[in-house]
């Protein structure tokens, strides 16, 4: 009932494509309990909406897309089989973001690199999936419009243990204005990550170039592209306009 309600809401506003972000099959990572069967639920309902989707491109001409979210943690990975899920979804967003910043542990909250066992990262979550059977060409690099903030930090290292978590959101024009209010703006040229420091706060974020080497990365590794959460958070329309800009080159 559920993926019919979904193609009937589709078709009733025009749309060609239904886009799937369940938080997290398989694990209570996203705040909602999961149960054993989830799994199994999430791909059932991948295909009933994938036979739905290719029923109306077969009678319309005009492709009807599947796109999935998933996790970029290890644990958020680990209940998927990328092979399964290449058979069924046409696009696949990795939500390469909130890394960190849940707990008093700074960090880079969406680094690119390192892609190898010693830190989570949009790099090694890609390399998981293409490895376990996904297309690369399938894949979309999620980038965050945001960034998370430390307070009552000690120094410019980029780990260290903060009085208060990182749960404080910074939407992506907030993170361009730091450095005019004194914030000292830094960049980890090995995770392509930017963060901001200034008196007791530490900052992890996007700006221009971290955006742009993302987007090289993608572009390099074969992936369709990127994707943005969320659009709202940058009323600028800067980092839509880099990002874009860094894809076509």
């Amino acid at each position: 009932r559920l993926a019919d309600s979904i193609l009937r809401l589709m078709d009733e506003n025009g749309f060609r494509g239904v886009d799937i972000d369940w938080e997290f099959p398989g694990t209570s990572a996203g705040g909602i309990k999961s149960r054993a069967e989830d799994v199994e639920n999430w791909y059932a309902l991948l295909t009933l909406l994938r036979d739905g989707l290719d029923k109306r491109t077969a009678e319309s001409g005009q492709k009807h897309t599947l796109s999935v979210a998933v996790g970029a943690g290890d644990s958020l990975l680990k209940p998927i089989d990328p092979a399964r899920l290449n058979a069924l979804a046409d696009q696949a967003v990795v939500m390469a973001y909130d890394l960190c910043g849940f707990d008093r542990e700074t960090g880079h909250h969406a680094a690119l690199y390192p892609d190898d066992n010693t830190r989570q990262s949009g790099a090694r979550a890609v390399r998981t999936l293409t490895q376990g059977g996904l297309s690369a060409d399938k894949i979309l690099l999620g980038i965050p419009a945001y960034g998370r903030m430390w307070r009552q930090v000690s120094g410019r290292a980029v780990t260290q243990t903060a009085g208060i978590s990182g749960t404080k959101v910074l939407n992506f024009p907030d993170l361009l204005a730091l450095e005019s209010q004194g914030y000292t703006r830094y960049y980890d040229g090995a995770a392509k990550a930017a963060y901001w420091v200034g008196g007791e706060n530490f900052v992890s974020g996007e700006d221009e170039q971290s955006i742009r080497d993302k987007a090289q990365w993608a572009v390099q590794q074969g992936l369709q592209g990127a994707a943005v959460w969320s659009y709202g958070q940058d009323d600028s329309g800067k980092l839509l306009a880099w990002l874009k800009e860094a894809l076509s080159q």
